[in-house]
């Protein structure tokens, strides 16, 4: 597996190189009054990839932290569940052990076939 990651970043590596040197006419960029220096092509692409990255860097750490609150969230939630569970469990434990003992609760009786 090994090699097959070794080829492919040599691939990566030649077509980064030959992008470069296919591309290194000197272009000038303007938004609006504003002009930069002269710089090769291949420059102005790797710096709008390096932005792209960054850009999409920040997003992904916004998500991230965003399902970190929902997990907190979700997961307060589940224990103030889990305490009213636990709260109904122990109101029938207690229901069901007066309720014969007093002659008020309701009386099952379980029939088998055989």
């Amino acid at each position: 597996m090994w090699i097959v990651r070794w080829i492919l970043i040599a691939t990566i590596i030649i077509v980064i190189l030959g992008l470069a040197l296919q591309n290194n006419q000197l272009v000038e960029l303007t938004f609006f009054t504003w002009h930069s220096a002269r710089i090769p092509v291949y420059m102005v692409i790797y710096l709008a990839f390096a932005a792209g990255m960054i850009v999409f860097m920040l997003l992904s750490i916004f998500r991230s932290v965003q399902q970190s609150l929902e997990i907190r969230r979700n997961k307060k939630t589940i224990r103030q569940l889990q305490e009213e569970l636990d709260k109904i469990k122990s109101a029938l434990a207690t229901e069901d052990e007066a309720g014969p003992a007093s002659g008020g609760g309701k009386t099952s009786t379980v029939v088998q076939k055989e």
